[in-house]
């Protein structure tokens, strides 16, 4: 977060939102204070808020989804920090006798985009190293309370963002979507005005989250991901190429939905009438002419997203009795062709992760740009990859790298023999 003195109030931070129009609303948001996890005096500031805190009711979390894993930093200092609300309520309750009001449970609410991330934040704090690095009586009567007091809220988040050109602190934002975030409240702790705010929704109901959640995977992000791929490899660089008239991508999404992707209306139970209008809104989104983000930026995981968000259409195509679509194994093959690599591979030895080279389609020999997009040098999509398009090559990255290596030989000059394939 970016620091900035307003006169009258402490730090505010500022959000770029690109209107359809084209033109651009900044709006400035007032906070309390900041401080950072990175800095030895920051996170000694942060473990002591809890005991000027007591009634602490809610605690955001806003990692990515590698932060949401065993041991990463986030998880164990918010195990940390719990682990001082939990003493801190200790000392509330021992006055409780006396008068004072008994805390309220403690709402984590989440804004990364894992699959009921609530559950995985939990998860993750109840098995960091901090907490079987306490006492055992110790680590029992926190377990206990985390369990009880503590609410882990699964959310679904959906906007996209990209940053402000020339300021990589400042977000810029598509217009708010219907469900920007939805939160899963069983519990009913949360206020009920929090539904007033725009694009934030409740549910209250069992079951109700897990269908928003595979209605934004398998529509919205499935459509997405299917297009991605053959975007970047024809040399489309942003998304919002896909709205340019002569672009065939459009079409080929909404056969993907018709052929394919409809059929999880039968398979969770819905009904059609749930499926469409998500379809509709996100083609919608996707033609905003003056939001696009980088196509490679986009394109990242992608043996993840191809699990979370194209198979499991594939799988409900099955139970209907039919096979997939020509868009759907065109979908996969365009997926797999970015993660083959192709030529020299001087990266690929990295640690933590191996990094390899693709390359492009080649303009005039059935692939290259869609739309006849310039064609950049070397442009930086994310940390330590950039795509080169006048050498014709990416970079990418791929989990473990697994898939790739599976792969390489299918990019080597004679090498899709039967047993690579």
């Amino acid at each position: 977060m970016q620091q900035r003195m307003e006169k009258g109030f402490g730090p505010t931070y500022e959000v770029d939102t690109v209107l359809t129009d084209g033109s651009t609303l900044t709006s400035t948001h007032k906070v309390a204070a900041v401080g950072s996890l990175g800095t030895a005096s920051g996170r000694k500031a942060f473990m002591e808020l809890p005991a000027k805190m007591p009634n602490l009711r809610f605690v955001g979390v806003g990692v990515t989804e590698a932060g949401v894993a065993h041991n990463e930093p986030t998880m164990v200092a918010l195990a940390e920090f719990l682990h001082g609300c939990f003493i801190a309520r200790q000392a509330t309750s021992a006055v409780a006798s006396r008068g004072a009001r008994i805390a309220p449970p403690i709402s984590i609410l989440n804004t990364d985009n894992v699959p009921f991330n609530g559950d995985a934040v939990k998860s993750h704090v109840l098995a960091c190293d901090y907490m079987q690095g306490l006492d055992v009586e110790d680590a029992n009567a926190l377990e206990r309370w985390l369990r009880s007091s503590v609410v882990f809220h699964n959310a679904m988040v959906d906007r996209i963002t990209s940053m402000r050109e020339g300021d990589t602190n400042v977000p810029r934002a598509e217009p708010s979507p219907a469900k920007a975030l939805v939160i899963e409240d069983v519990s009913h702790v949360l206020p009920a005005t929090l539904a007033a705010v725009p694009g934030v929704i409740l549910r209250t109901e069992s079951g109700e989250l897990p269908l928003d959640i595979q209605l934004k995977l398998r529509v919205a992000n499935g459509l997405h991901t299917a297009m991605t791929y053959t975007m970047a490899l024809a040399r489309e660089f942003t998304t919002d190429a896909c709205a340019d008239a002569s672009s065939p991508i459009l079409p080929y999404l909404e056969q993907l939905f018709e052929r394919d992707v409809v059929h999880m209306a039968s398979e969770l139970g819905c009904g059609r009438e749930a499926v469409t209008p998500v379809y509709v809104e996100w083609l919608a989104r996707l033609q905003h002419r003056h939001f696009g983000i980088s196509t490679f930026f986009v394109a990242q995981n992608a043996t993840q997203k191809l699990s979370l968000r194209l198979v499991p259409s594939i799988r409900a195509v099955g139970a209907a009795g039919e096979a997939p679509s020509d868009f759907m194994a065109f979908a996969l093959a365009a997926m797999l062709r970015y993660l083959t690599p192709i030529g020299e591979q001087p990266r690929i030895d990295e640690q933590p992760r191996p990094v390899f080279v693709g390359r492009l389609d080649a303009p005039g020999d059935g692939g290259g740009s869609l739309t006849q997009a310039p064609h950049p040098e070397a442009l930086v999509y994310a940390a330590g990859l950039k795509v080169d398009g006048r050498a014709g090559t990416y970079e990418f990255a791929d989990g473990n790298g697994l898939v790739p290596l599976l792969l390489r030989p299918l990019g080597r000059p004679r090498g899709a023999s039967a047993v690579a394939v």
